[in-house]
Parts: structure tokens; C-alpha cells; sequence
């Protein structure tokens, strides 16, 4: 299910799966080598999945259900409410299995810490967006400053 709807979310954004393992720096053939032959991918590459693609719904890449991506503000708060309420407890088993983890608790651990990255990542996004905008306004403000002197000038 995983390699399949993996597969689909990289070709809906046109990655193909060897390019993703030289962004993540996995080993060759640990994700395009699963999509191929239909294998488990492992729980550290899923996590790195997850970080590159904040938005990609952690829910549909492991069951199918809902959408395919989220909003950036729900990144993270559907991981945490699928494990937290023990919603279905044969789908956590089947994560738990697939990944090879040795309990739920490991699971849990697992999107505490890819929720923990996230926030981080979406603090550092927003912190980078608010220094552009800094430096837009200090340049609207010194175009704003020399039309007003080349306005004074032409008086």
C-alpha cells in the first residue's frame, strides 16, 4: 500500500523515485527498488519522506484514506489523532509491522519526532518568509524615499 501510494504522490509531483533517494541521501534502490518489487520501505526513509514533503498526508500514504496532501497547518495533527485515539487498531498493528518496530509506543515515537521536524521546518520557513519581507519593505521604503526627493527636485 505504502509503495504504491508513494509512488503515485511522486509521480503527481514529478519526481521520480531515484531522484528522491539522492535528495533524502538514501541508499540507491531503497525507495525505487520498494516501489519496483513492491517492498517495505524503512522507517527512517518514511520519516524523511514525510520531513521532504510536509505536506504529504501521512494517513493516505499509509492506508489510501483521505487525501493525498494537506494543508500545511494540518501537517502533523492528522498523524498525531490516527495514533493518539487508537482509531484503528489493525492499521496501527499493520504500520507497526511493516516498519518492523518493535511496539505501538516505537510508532508513536516515530511521528512525535517527524511532527517534531515539521514544526521546526514550519518555523524556520515562516522566519525566512518574515525576513523577505523585511528586506521587501526596507526596499519599498528607499523607493518610496527616492521618488520623494525626485518629486522635490522637479519643484
Amino acid at each position: 500500500m505504502i509503495t504504491s501510494n508513494l509512488n503515485d504522490y511522486l509521480t503527481r509531483k514529478g519526481i521520480t523515485p531515484s531522484r528522491l533517494e539522492k535528495d533524502l541521501k538514501v541508499s540507491n534502490g531503497s525507495i525505487s527498488g520498494a516501489i519496483l518489487h513492491d517492498r517495505s520501505i524503512g522507517s527512517k526513509v518514511v520519516e524523511k519522506i514525510l520531513l521532504k514533503f510536509p505536506q504529504l498526508n501521512a494517513n493516505w500514504l499509509f492506508t489510501g484514506i483521505g487525501e493525498m496532501e494537506l494543508n500545511i497547518d494540518q501537517s502533523g495533527l492528522l498523524n498525531e489523532r490516527i495514533i493518539s485515539k487508537g482509531e484503528d487498531v489493525n492499521l496501527i498493528n499493520e504500520v507497526v509491522s511493516f516498519f518492523g518496530l518493535g511496539s505501538k509506543r516505537e510508532l508513536i515515537e516515530l511521528f512525535e519526532r517527524i511532527n517534531e521536524k515539521k514544526a521546526i521546518a514550519n518555523q524556520n520557513i515562516m522566519a525566512m518568509k518574515m525576513e523577505r519581507l523585511e528586506t521587501l519593505m526596507g526596499t519599498l521604503v528607499v523607493d518610496m524615499n527616492e521618488l520623494k526627493e525626485e518629486k522635490q527636485r522637479k519643484k
